[in-house]
C-alpha cells in the first residue's frame, strides 16, 4: 500500500486534485481498491478522482491525527509521573473530543463529495438516456441546455 503522507502533507487539496489527475483510470481503481473503496458502477474519471482525493484526505488527517497523539504521549511519558490523574483525564477527554470532532469533518466532507458523485452521475444517465429516446446523433438537438 502506498504511504499516503507522501501524497497529502503539504498539500492542498487542489494540488492534490491535480496530482490524482494525472494518474490513469486504472491507477485509481486500483488505489482505491488497496484501500477497500469499491468502484463499481463508477464510469466518469471525475468521479474516481473524487473518491481518492477523498480517501487520501482522509487517510492524511487520521495519520496527522495518529502522529499528534504519538507526540502528546512522548511528552506526557517524559514528564512522567509529575502529571496527576485528573490532568491526564482532562488531556484524554481533549484528544478524545478532538478526534471526534476531526472525524465528524471528515465525514461530511465525504458524504458531500460522493453525493455530489452520485448527482453527476444520475445527471448523466438521464442525459443519456433522453439522447437514446429522440435518437440523437452527432449534430442534431444540443441537450445541453
Amino acid at each position: 500500500m502506498r504511504d499516503v503522507r507522501c501524497h497529502v502533507f503539504g498539500s492542498s487539496e487542489e494540488q492534490l486534485r491535480k496530482q490524482v489527475k494525472e494518474l490513469r483510470a486504472r491507477e485509481i481503481i486500483d488505489e482505491l481498491k488497496e484501500y477497500g473503496v469499491n468502484t463499481n458502477g463508477i464510469i466518469e474519471k471525475e468521479e474516481l478522482v473524487g473518491l481518492l482525493v477523498s480517501e487520501r484526505l482522509n487517510r492524511s488527517t487520521s495519520a496527522q491525527l495518529k502522529d499528534s497523539l504519538k507526540q502528546a504521549e512522548d511528552i506526557l511519558n517524559t514528564a512522567g509521573n509529575k502529571v496527576t490523574g485528573s490532568v491526564l483525564g482532562a488531556i484524554n477527554a481533549v484528544k478524545s473530543f478532538d478526534i471526534q470532532e476531526e472525524i465528524e469533518k471528515t465525514k461530511a466532507t465525504i458524504k458531500d463529495q460522493v453525493d455530489w458523485a452520485e448527482a453527476g452521475t444520475e445527471f448523466d444517465q438521464q442525459k443519456r438516456f433522453i439522447k437514446r429516446q429522440r435518437g440523437y446523433r452527432k449534430g442534431g438537438d444540443d441537450l445541453s441546455s
